[in-house]
């Protein structure tokens, strides 16, 4: 008898754990992405820790005049160290899974009718909560955000080029057209020194 019961308590404990392992961390992806989201639409205050590294590696890279090439490619890069709870998030997401395994199997191993009935119908609750609120589908919206970070800034990169471009050689004409006036004044002083001096020199004469 009191194995029977240690037995059910033991299946009854993990049903319990796996429910509740299994909500949290659902809430913690939702909370996670939610944030990821705000933040890459932004991109000013930033709090998570790769997509800090990942802005300020674009900085360097524009302040070094250098372009993204494949944006794709760098986003990917850094959204693989993406981590939840300090667990990688692709892995974090299989969480409510394995948990619902553990329900389904504390369900067919607990004699009791009750923890069958109620393992069952948490299975049921929890597939109809996975098809409703899927995180996943955040993911590919924080991709694009961050593509279309940079893919803008590289564009601004571009214009700004161009009139640099522009503007140098207006900069340079301006330049030259300077020191020409300059040096068409200084023969003009020269000149008018050169009367100046022939007329002392023919007044001395003359007296």
């Amino acid at each position: 008898m009191l194995q029977q019961f240690i037995h059910q308590s033991a299946w009854a404990f993990i049903l319990e754990a796996s429910v509740l392992i299994a909500v949290l961390s659902k809430v913690a992806a939702i909370i996670h992405y939610n944030r990821l989201i705000h933040e890459t639409e932004q991109m000013s205050q930033l709090h998570t820790k790769w997509v800090k590294a990942l802005k300020k590696r674009f900085d360097n890279y524009e302040q070094l005049k250098f372009k993204v090439e494949n944006a794709q490619s760098f986003v990917d890069k850094y959204m693989e160290t993406d981590r939840i709870c300090g667990i990688k998030s692709r892995i974090f997401l299989r969480i409510p899974l394995v948990c619902s395994l553990f329900i389904l199997l504390a369900a067919f191993q607990g004699r009791e009718e009750w923890i069958f009935m109620t393992g069952v119908n948490l299975i049921i609750v929890f597939m109809m909560e996975e098809l409703l609120i899927d995180v996943r589908e955040s993911i590919p919206v924080i991709k694009a955000n961050l593509i279309l970070f940079i893919e803008r800034e590289n564009i601004k990169g571009n214009v700004k080029k161009r009139k640099a471009a522009v503007i140098k050689p207006r900069n340079e004409m301006r330049k030259i057209k300077e020191e020409v006036a300059v040096s068409d004044e200084k023969e003009l002083l020269s000149q008018e020194e050169m009367d100046t001096f022939g007329q002392i020199m023919k007044e001395w004469w003359e007296f």
